[in-house]
């Protein structure tokens, strides 16, 4: 779980919400952030795949207070693609990007070291962490079920952009 897949990713434009609040929350305000955000596909032009949710996490988002973080709920589009009212662009440059995969129950105990088992394999690995452009979170339809945290089938793909 812990031993990263390095690849090259090509450039990603995202385009979604910003949702916030405690980490503890998130569980709750992700889906109905992707929810919210499927509602609203009919007005974005140039969706790539509509079942695949990318979140983009900037860890130095300084305009939330302490023991808060943001993600914005994404899909991939077009480069050209405008940004609607209510909806934030990030455009992220093609780059090389440590890869983490977790399989399984978000309810399993596993699950809980997964983001400290990632910083600390970067950290053994010497591999260095973009920090300052942030990650991303890949979940897709297929293989991830909103409704059912325990579904052993659920699946997360974690990159982290390299220096």
């Amino acid at each position: 779980m812990f031993e990263p897949e390095i690849l090259e990713l090509p450039e990603l434009h995202l385009l979604g919400l910003r949702v916030a609040g405690k980490p503890k929350d998130l569980g709750k305000l992700v889906p109905k952030g992707w929810r919210d955000l499927q509602s609203r596909l009919s007005q974005i032009e140039g969706v790539k795949d509509s079942s695949r949710q990318i979140g983009f996490l900037l860890p130095n988002d300084h305009i939330l207070p302490l023991g808060r973080i943001a993600t914005y709920i994404s899909v991939e589009v077009s480069p050209e693609t405008p940004e609607p009212k209510g909806l934030k662009r990030h455009d992220l440059p093609a780059s090389r990007y440590a890869v983490f995969t977790y399989r399984g129950s978000f309810l399993a105990p596993e699950f809980a070291g997964f983001y400290p088992g990632i910083f600390k394999a970067l950290q053994e690995s010497g591999l260095e962490f973009d920090g300052a452009r942030g990650w991303i979170e890949m979940y897709d339809d297929a293989s991830h079920n909103w409704e059912d945290k325990a579904d052993p089938k659920n699946e997360l793909r974690v990159a982290f952009p390299l220096k």
